[in-house]
C-alpha cells in the first residue's frame, strides 16, 4: 500500500504524540530539561542542600530516583534523617510532575484530574508538627519553588521555579492540579485520592485506636491506588525505624535481602547494628 504525504504526516504526528505521553521519549514530555537528582538536591538553583545532606543520604536519594524503582524500603535508625529524606523526595516528585507539559495526559488521566503526593505519618500530631512542617521548610528553602499568596497564582510557573500555596494545615496546592497532602494512619480520608507518590513515614509504628498494627492495611491500600492510576509512574517509599524483629518493615526488608535487592549506603550491617536476626 502506498501512502501519500498527508498520510505520512498523520502517522508521524500520531507516533510523536504516543512517544510524548507514554514515556518512550521523556525529554519531549517536559517543559524544559529535567535535571538529575544529584543536581536537584545540591545545586543553588534547586534545593540548595549540598551543605546539609550527608554523602550516604545523597547516594540513597539518587538511587531511589531511578525510574525503574517503583518501591523503596528504608529502615533507618534515629538521627539518620528520615523526615529530611522524605521531604526532599516529595519535593522531587512534585517538581518533576509539575515540569511535565501535561501531567494528566502523560499518565492517561482525564483532563483536570487531581494528582496527589501523600506523606503518611503515625498520627495527626506527627503529621502536622513534624512531617508537614519539614516539607514546608524544604519548599521555603529551595530555589525551585516559591510561595504565592493566593491559589489563583499557582499556575504561573517561572522557568524551573514552581509556585505553591499552603491552603490548609495539611494541604499544599501546586500548578496543574498537583496537590501535596499529609495524612496519618488513623484516618482513611486519603483512600479515594489519585496518589502518584506516597511516603509512609515510620510505617512500623502505624497502629489503630486499639494499638493494633495498621501498616499492612495502609500499605496495601496505597499500593492498590498507585498501581491502578499510575501503573508506570508511581513511587512508594516506606521509611521507618524498626519496631521489632518481626515488624512490618523488617519482615519485608528480610525478603528484599533474600531476593538480592538490598543496597547498603552506610557501610554497616543494619541487622547487626540493631540486633535484628535475618
Amino acid at each position: 500500500m502506498q501512502l501519500n504525504s498527508s498520510d505520512l504526516f498523520s502517522n508521524f504526528s500520531e507516533e510523536l504524540s504516543r512517544r510524548l505521553y507514554t514515556g518512550d521519549d521523556e525529554v519531549l514530555a517536559y517543559e524544559q530539561e529535567c535535571v538529575g537528582m544529584h543536581e536537584f538536591i545540591t545545586s543553588p538553583e534547586y534545593m540548595d542542600l549540598s551543605r546539609d545532606i550527608s554523602e550516604a543520604n545523597l547516594q540513597l536519594l539518587c538511587h531511589i530516583d531511578s525510574p525503574e524503582i517503583r518501591e523503596a524500603w528504608l529502615i533507618l535508625g534515629k538521627g539518620s534523617g528520615k523526615s529530611f529524606n522524605s521531604s526532599i523526595y516529595q519535593c522531587r516528585g512534585i517538581w518533576r510532575t509539575a515540569m511535565l507539559k501535561d501531567p494528566q495526559r502523560y499518565s492517561n488521566l482525564a483532563v483536570g484530574t487531581h494528582i496527589y503526593f501523600l506523606n503518611m505519618a503515625t498520627n495527626q500530631v506527627q503529621a502536622r508538627d513534624i512531617v508537614f512542617t519539614d516539607f514546608i521548610e524544604k519548599l521555603k528553602h529551595s530555589k525551585c519553588f516559591f510561595e504565592v499568596s493566593t491559589a489563583l497564582d499557582v499556575n504561573k510557573i517561572d522557568g524551573h521555579r514552581v509556585p505553591y500555596y499552603v491552603d490548609t494545615k495539611d494541604r499544599i496546592i501546586f500548578p496543574k492540579n498537583i496537590i501535596g497532602i499529609c495524612g496519618h494512619s488513623k484516618s482513611e480520608a486519603w483512600l479515594g485520592y489519585n496518589t502518584k507518590q506516597g511516603i509512609l513515614d515510620e510505617a512500623d509504628w502505624f497502629v489503630d485506636n486499639s494499638n493494633r498494627s495498621k501498616a499492612y492495611e495502609v500499605y496495601n491500600a496505597l499500593l492498590g491506588s498507585c498501581r491502578t492510576r499510575f501503573p508506570e509512574h508511581y513511587k512508594i517509599i516506606v521509611i521507618t525505624s524498626p519496631k521489632s524483629t518481626e515488624s512490618f518493615a523488617v519482615r519485608n526488608m528480610r525478603q528484599i535481602a533474600n531476593d538480592g535487592e538490598k543496597v547498603d549506603f552506610w557501610g554497616k550491617n543494619f541487622e547487626e547494628e540493631n540486633d535484628i536476626q535475618q
